[in-house]
């Protein structure tokens, strides 16, 4: 298989990048008339060639011009290594250093220096240069990189640079990623008789012919009609190949040079990421909170305003916690680097890395939000999932959404969700619609505030015996108001502490009893034997406030006690007995078997009711999905 390497090249305007990658390569990378009139770069350029039969490495020619520093910070984007190139007669000039800066901002590791024009000036004049060179490299990524002289006229250094080249791909062995695929664009064009086509340096995964993928954040639906990488017709495109991608049904105005294809629906849009900054140490503006500036991140330049969460300004050489606040939605990844610009006057004041994609709005100087911000910047991927989990379980996330927020496969977080279920630190109930994890943390936290919540209860209704745990799911866990089996399970891990029951419908601290005097216990009796004595009549609480002239209060917590503990049963304003109710339905379960079907008539017979209490249950077990009315009859819902 064919190893790709993507060389990327910087440095300040017309110090020969350009010309430099024609001699190595023998093509010409400036594809405007402007640039080639103009000799400089204004977009990227690319080319490549085969170093040997099976090494191709891809070149990334970026404009040097200040105006087009955007392009360049694009161009980073997917590069291996870089060439960072200095002119023998100029040496380190302003964009130099910009560029370098930008270069160590957005996570390059790897590179080298080309010491261009190098026939254009004496030995002397080299050495000198030279030494400026390594003084201005000191502690960069490439303080300990060669100095490779060249000359674009004499091809001097050519084959140098073609032997780092190979050192560093023998080294450089790429592991193969099976995540959710990413490709940045970088541009956008149309061919007559094909249609539109993309490019761009694709990340994380691969895409393969045919493959059905969506457009961010345009949310654009469409699947790949032909891939080529460096010219050649693929079937796949691997992780950190440069491609270019024939896109069916899409117009070139639909999108633009910053959106970023994908799988369908594996992605999520966001106008808030929560990041570290570093404010570069040699310029001399700070960022201020509130800072308006440009976000340079993949190929896409957004204007953001800076929240700081540990400051009110950053100063040069400082780092810190910050939420972006994008005037226009984009996609990334945890861990993705960017660049920040200010705007008026344009320069580069910054650059950092992602923490999360998709946060939720945070209070300044709020200890807990950074303690967030510093597992989501050193933690493992299973201690950022663990947190997430555990910040977000109010909103009850299946893996399907978590892989989203996460710009992350199904199958890695599945492998990550596995390995907390073996740490014992979450649960997994699984459902028709999703895999759903539960903090552990979480539970026992819900757990501790039920527990202060039921006392705070008993204190305020002293005859009750708890909260119905419909009204618990109300008020504790609102998502889950049309997920009863996941809202079952979540209130069983909670039961499981140890420190609540369930006693009916009621959750209360586990052998909690009312307080009753000998007075009240007399009358709950009376109460409880007056409702048993009317059968299938039923009786209304106005009707047993009349016969034995209780206490109105008392009466209403007797009724509510009595029914959450399942000794009676309420049927709109009358009551029946708990023991009447399941009668009633076993009775009815026994006709049904042996009759197919049974009208109300019929029913009001079976259990000597009335018309009024027989249609109400009857409802009731329609409601529960024991019977189904058709017409004026009811079945057995099978």
């Amino acid at each position: 298989m064919v190893k790709h390497l993507i060389l990327g090249t910087a440095g300040h305007v017309d110090h020969g990048k350009t010309s430099l990658i024609r001699a190595l390569t023998g093509r010409q990378t400036d594809r405007l008339k402007e640039e080639q009139k103009r000799g400089i770069s204004i977009e990227l350029g690319f080319t490549y060639f085969d170093l040997e039969k099976d090494l191709r490495v891809g070149i990334v020619d970026v404009p040097g011009h200040e105006k087009f520093i955007r392009n360049m910070v694009q161009g980073v984007s997917g590069m291996d290594l870089v060439m960072l190139v200095i002119a023998a007669d100029e040496g380190i000039m302003p964009q130099t250093i910009e560029h370098l800066n930008i270069l160590r901002m957005l996570g390059v590791e790897h590179g080298f220096v080309a010491l261009t024009k190098t026939d254009l000036v004496d030995e002397e004049w080299i050495e000198l240069v030279t030494s400026d060179i390594r003084d201005a490299l000191k502690g960069t990524f490439l303080e300990n990189s060669e100095i490779v002289r060249v000359s674009n006229k004499t091809l001097e250094g050519i084959d140098d640079i073609k032997n780092i080249l190979r050192k560093h791909a023998d080294s450089f062995e790429k592991e193969e990623k099976n995540d959710t695929p990413r490709l940045p664009i970088d541009r956008v064009f149309v061919i007559s008789g094909f249609g539109t086509i993309v490019t761009g340096t694709l990340m994380d995964g691969k895409l393969s012919l045919q493959d059905e993928i969506e457009i961010y954040p345009e949310r654009i639906k469409t699947k790949i009609r032909s891939i080529q990488v460096h010219q050649e017709s693929q079937d796949v495109a691997y992780d950190s190949q440069r491609c270019a991608l024939n896109i069916p049904g899409v117009k070139k105005e639909d999108i633009h040079r910053g959106s970023v294809i994908s799988l369908p629906d594996a992605l999520k849009n966001t106008n808030l990421i929560d990041v570290k900054i570093e404010c570069i140490k040699d310029q001399e503006r700070a960022i201020k909170n509130g800072s308006r500036v440009f976000l340079y991140i993949g190929t896409e330049e957004i204007l953001a305003r800076v929240v700081l969460l540990d400051r009110d300004v950053l100063n040069p050489g400082e780092e810190g916690y910050a939420q972006l606040i994008l005037e226009s939605e984009t996609v990334c990844k945890r861990m993705d680097r960017f660049i920040l610009r200010f705007y008026s006057p344009m320069s580069t004041i910054a650059g950092g890395v992602i923490l999360e994609t998709n946060p939720k709005k945070k209070k300044r100087f709020d200890e807990d939000a950074v303690e967030e911000f510093k597992i989501n910047e050193s933690g493992s991927d299973t201690d950022v999932l663990n947190n997430l989990i555990y910040t977000r379980q109010d909103d009850f996330l299946n893996k399907k959404e978590i892989a989203k927020l996460l710009s992350k496969s199904e199958d890695l977080v599945d492998k990550e969700l596995n390995d907390l279920v073996n740490e014992g630190t979450i649960k997994v109930y699984e459902l028709k619609n999703g895999l759903y994890p539960i903090s552990l943390r979480y539970i026992q936290n819900v757990n501790e505030e039920l527990i202060v919540h039921l006392n705070k209860y008993y204190e305020k209704y002293p005859l009750r015996r708890g909260i119905f745990k419909e009204e618990i799911k109300n008020r504790f866990f609102k998502k889950l108001n049309n997920n009863q089996k996941l809202y079952e399970y979540v209130l069983g891990l909670i039961l499981d502490e140890a420190s609540l029951e369930l006693n009916g419908e009621l959750v209360s601290i586990k052998g909690y009893a009312p307080s009753l005097s000998d007075e009240d216990k007399k009358s709950m009796d009376m109460v409880l034997n007056m409702i048993e004595e009317a059968k299938y009549d039923g009786i209304t609480k106005e009707e047993i406030q009349e016969k034995i002239k209780i206490n109105p209060e008392f009466l209403n917590e007797a009724l509510q006690d009595l029914q959450a503990s399942k000794s009676i049963y309420r049927l709109q304003d009358d009551y029946i007995s708990y023991k009447a109710f399941l009668n009633a339905r076993e009775e009815l379960i026994k006709f049904l078997n042996n009759n197919q079907e049974i009208s109300l008539a019929e029913f009001r017979d079976l259990i000597s009711s009335n018309r009024k209490i027989s249609l109400a249950l009857l409802e009731d077990f329609d409601k529960a999905n024991l019977t189904k009315r058709l017409g004026d009859k009811r079945v057995l819902k099978r």
